[in-house]
């Protein structure tokens, strides 16, 4: 994807936050003060994804189904991963099924969830 596509995506992004931020009721119930208001983003070349919250944080991330991974996926996973996801890794045989799995786990890192 070149340049210009990514950054058409992330006004795209960016847009679609402020849109979901201006619908937001945001107050508490008393309605007299503004509670915290949390957001995240993430975008690939056909997904865009906002989540809002009150009072807690959110983290978000997607990633393309059919992403192709360049690097060797254990070596990758061996710096970003703990050793028990490392193992989950290492213990399917099927190369398309590890991919999959390792796109989940990655996604679930990335958007702070574990």
């Amino acid at each position: 994807m070149c340049g210009d596509q990514l950054q058409r995506r992330a006004l795209l992004a960016h847009a679609l936050v402020r849109t979901t931020l201006q619908d937001v009721e945001w107050q508490d119930v008393d309605g007299s003060h503004l509670a915290p208001l949390h957001f995240n983003i993430s975008h690939t070349s056909s997904i865009i994804a906002c989540g809002v919250t009150v009072n807690s944080t959110i983290g978000i991330d997607v990633e393309e189904k059919q992403r192709k991974l360049k690097n060797d996926i254990l070596a990758f996973a061996r710096r970003y991963f703990s050793p028990y996801e490392v193992g989950l890794l290492t213990a399917i045989s099927d190369p398309e099924f590890q991919r999959q799995e390792f796109i989940k786990l990655w996604t679930l890192k990335v958007s702070k969830v574990v």
